[in-house]
């Protein structure tokens, strides 16, 4: 009885999670479509030490860098910032950081 209670808590606790996280993209999609803009800045932080090969790979191509220059941008900033980009690009690149583990914000310009 006990397990069957904990278990129901636990799944409770990860729908809880992913409804607030769904309402904030929803909220930002709404001050997005309410600001009539469509650029944005991306700003990326705590990028996982054992993932930042494949991170590196994606900053390549959002940000059309040479690998020493990503590299360089990875070793030796805190937060990276993506700047002026489409909000639909910014919505894809979201999702392929957060695959990684990457804390991804978006900022209505």
């Amino acid at each position: 009885m006990t397990l069957l209670l904990l278990a129901i808590i636990v799944f409770t606790t990860l729908i809880l999670i992913y409804s607030i996280k769904s309402l904030k993209e929803n909220i930002q999609r709404y001050q997005y479509s309410e600001s009539n803009q469509n650029r944005v800045n991306v700003v990326l932080s705590n990028i996982p030490e054992n993932k930042k090969t494949e991170v590196l790979k994606i900053i390549r191509t959002c940000m059309n860098l040479g690998l020493k220059e990503a590299k360089d941008l990875i070793e030796n900033s805190e937060k990276i910032n993506i700047n002026n980009v489409d909000y639909d690009f910014a919505i894809n690149t979201k999702s392929k950081f957060e695959r990684y583990g990457v804390t991804v914000d978006i900022e209505i310009i």
